[in-house]
């Protein structure tokens, strides 16, 4: 039944027999038409159940997770009033990155977003305007919520949230505000809900953080009586590690949510997947909300007509957060960064996995509906041709899994091939078209021995000098070429092809990247760019040197070998690393670079990055790759990256963040070929590396403070890691990256690359 009210107090009951029931995956309305004096309203109506059961959150009696992103009204040209276009546009785009739930941080939203929350299906949390984390400052947090003489103004807040919005099918949790104590007056605000619509589940993470600290736990009996008074047991930014514990606190039983986690501030969000693994490890585990869906900034020009998006201090103010406010999975403008595709991946409601006897199994995350609105479709690629292509066969009820065979003859005779499954949209919905990605899965194939590359059969010649070792040679294409080696370097000064110089700069070992917003986090505990900038025994890692020791030159087996002992670090301070090396040049020009060496067991933090950089004379075109992508991804943030053969962009629009930081490299290639001036030049490796291509210098990024101050360098920077350490999430709240996806103290290196030249 539906029960609805008019000033006058008349009311009447509608009833439905065995109504079609809404969710977010199946947001099916009634329209409810209501007459008087010939006037006529149409109200669009949803029928749903939630409910909260023995510690598990339930919609419709089943359980679902919320897989969420807390989002406020915002536009880069309009401020905080949004167009019910725009509105629709970003909704749609949520739904096509496979986000179910919206958390309305911190207060209620235009009613016309509700409306098209409940006919494109969102499960939203709805908060009321209660914001005290300002009186953290001031060490008096609880002042307002805990005070009597502010009751009637918090009740004004919460009682109008629920008149207006009560009847949305949509909003499935009444939030009472963020961040603002617990008190006298919460507890008031419980029980008039619990009075007016005990329907809903109600949420406040608030009281579950203390007075001195957001994140300090509460005494055990303090804990058990909050989570008595509230239906989920909420929190924000918790370790990973510290998840399991909170799902075991025996003084705890009502659901656990994260309210605010993973937070997307710039090149970020490298946790989702780890999250989503604990997700997956408790029905009472109901899910999350990243903080946060868009970037915030307006649209500005500067005197030279360059348009930017602001954020702190651009405005004239002297007290801000700088670009705090730009911590969203989208850009102002509402381009999807890489964090908004990593969560489409983690977010997608199908999973699908290889099992060691080659066949599929095809998982279903949803509630409530099977796979028959989507085609699975399989394509197998040789060497970057597809050789086949199908669709599978499997449709798992909710929540059930299918193991799928496939026509799969390995190994293959080709260099490289992959299976891909794309699940896709069979019709078009009210958020995208007909065969719309919903989410892919890529599988390496097993292929047999790759065709060797024919050598030379004259050795290069090596020569001799008072200051250098040089090689030089001619190609099997007859292009000659040139090696130069400073002695006391040992460094690889200039590299010339057919007479053209290849090396705008000495080839060098690196370990520092631009900092992302979660290196330089706002907390001292978490921001590794202070260290690795100041430390005093192991100095700026910005400026490393490599000082080499018994660096000699032979000829041998053909090919021109030059080795020797090096030490890594800042001039004068603490070594960074220490190995050997070797560069082999043979009779065609190839040239391969060995190293093996180990970080210093003592470092204090962890590297960035470790690898080596080629600075290139001529800007680097026609660039093709294969590994993963085609967004930029890192070792915590690739669930989204399929593997394959693609183009890559220097520097591409749709990974730019406005304050400049690392962006664009690529994990697990496998062979990287780009032109320089004449000259192709073909990178490999004896096991999979990261990669990135880009005209700006490191050090430029770093000192910029937006992407407009940048200015393209001639030539082009090439970066070949053979490790890039992860991104993690700790900006602002979050957490560094995992210590599997970082380079740590006393990690050790024997990797090898090769470039062949055309």
């Amino acid at each position: 039944s539906l029960l609805f009210s008019s000033e006058i107090t008349e009311t009447a009951t509608v009833s439905v027999a065995a109504p079609r029931l809404w969710s977010a995956e199946d947001p099916y309305l009634y329209d409810l038409i209501l007459q008087a004096d010939g006037e006529f309203i149409r109200h669009r109506v949803g029928f749903r159940e939630t409910a909260v059961e023995n510690g598990v959150f339930k919609i419709n009696g089943k359980h679902v997770k919320l897989y969420g992103v807390n989002r406020h009204d915002s536009n880069p040209d309009t401020g905080y009033v949004t167009s019910p276009a725009f509105m629709r546009n970003e909704l749609a785009l949520m739904k096509q990155h496979n986000v179910n739930a919206i958390r309305t941080s911190h207060y209620t939203n235009d009613p016309r977003f509700y409306e098209l929350c409940d006919e494109m299906g969102f499960y939203v949390l709805s908060e009321a305007d209660l914001e005290c984390h300002g009186f953290t400052y001031v060490d008096c947090w609880a002042r307002i919520v805990d005070d009597p003489l502010y009751a009637d103004m918090i009740h004004d807040r919460i009682e109008r949230m629920h008149g207006a919005l009560r009847n949305f099918a949509s909003i499935v949790i009444w939030s009472l505000g963020n961040e603002s104590a617990w008190g006298c007056n919460l507890k008031n605000e419980i029980r008039f809900l619990r009075e007016s619509d005990p329907t809903r589940p109600i949420h406040y993470e608030g009281a579950f953080a203390t007075i001195d600290c957001l994140f300090t736990e509460l005494p055990d009996e303090e804990r058990r009586a909050r989570s008595e008074l509230l239906d989920f047991y909420s929190r924000m930014y918790t370790a990973l590690d510290l998840i399991p514990e909170h799902l075991s606190d025996p003084m705890v039983t009502t659901p656990y949510l994260l309210c605010e986690y993973s937070h997307a501030m710039g090149n970020s969000s490298g946790d989702l997947r780890f999250y989503d693994d604990l997700f997956q490890t408790s029905d009472r585990f109901a899910g999350g909300f990243i903080w946060e869906w868009a970037d915030h900034s307006v649209r500005l020009q500067d005197e030279n007509g360059n348009a930017y998006f602001g954020y702190g201090g651009d405005f004239g103010e002297k007290h801000h957060l700088r670009n705090v406010c730009q911590d969203g999975l989208v850009a102002p403008d509402r381009r999807p960064h890489s964090s908004l595709l990593e969560a489409k991946a983690v977010f997608a409601p199908i999973r699908i996995t290889r099992n060691d006897d080659g066949t599929l199994l095809v998982k279903n995350r949803n509630a409530f509906t099977d796979l028959s609105r989507y085609d699975l479709r399989f394509s197998i690629v040789l060497d970057g041709k597809e050789i086949d292509v199908g669709l599978l066969d499997a449709n798992p009820a909710p929540g059930e899994a299918e193991t799928v065979a496939l026509p799969i003859d390995e190994p293959y005779d080709a260099k490289d091939a992959v299976l891909t499954v794309s699940v896709l949209l069979k019709e078009e919905s009210v958020y995208a078209e007909a065969g719309h990605t919903v989410t892919a899965f890529s599988f390496p194939l097993a292929t047999l021995q790759a065709e060797v590359a024919p050598q030379s059969e004259h050795p290069p010649v090596l020569t001799e000098s008072r200051a250098s070792y040089t090689v030089s040679g001619t190609t099997t294409t007859g292009k000659p070429f040139r090696y130069e080696f400073r002695k006391d370097e040992g460094t690889l000064t200039e590299w010339e092809i057919n007479g053209t110089s290849l090396l705008k700069s000495p080839l060098s070992r690196t370990c520092f990247r631009a900092p992302t917003d979660n290196d330089n986090s706002l907390s001292k505990r978490m921001n590794v760019q202070i260290p690795w900038t100041t430390d005093r025994k192991f100095g700026n890692i910005e400026y490393t040197e490599t000082l080499v020791k018994g660096f000699t030159a032979r000829l041998c087996n053909g090919e021109a070998v030059l080795s020797g002992e090096f030490i890594f670090g800042v001039q004068g301070r603490k070594y960074v690393s220490r190995g050997t090396f070797e560069y082999h040049i043979d009779g065609n020009g190839t040239l391969t670079v060995k190293e093996q060496s180990a970080i210093n067991s003592e470092l204090p933090y962890f590297l960035p990055r470790y690898g080596m950089t080629l600075a290139l004379s001529a800007p680097a075109e026609e660039i093709h790759y294969f590994g993963y992508g085609p967004a930029e991804c890192y070792e915590d943030k690739c669930s989204h990256a399929l593997l394959g053969h693609y183009t890559y962009t220097p520097d591409d629009p749709a990974e730019i963040y406005e304050y400049p930081q690392e962006r664009g490299s690529h994990l697990g290639t496998r062979t990287l070929e780009l032109k320089c001036g004449t000259a192709t030049l073909h990178v490999s490796s004896d096991s999979p590396f990261s990669f990135a291509v880009s005209q700006f210098d490191v050090h430029d990024v770093f000192a910029a403070t937006h992407s407009k101050d940048l200015k393209a360098q001639d030539g082009a920077f090439v970066s070949l890691d053979y490790r890039m350490s992860g991104v993690g999430s700790a900006s602002c709240g979050g957490q560094p990256p995992l210590e599997s996806c970082r380079i740590n103290a006393g990690e050790s290196f024997r990797r090898s690359f090769t470039i062949q030249i055309e």
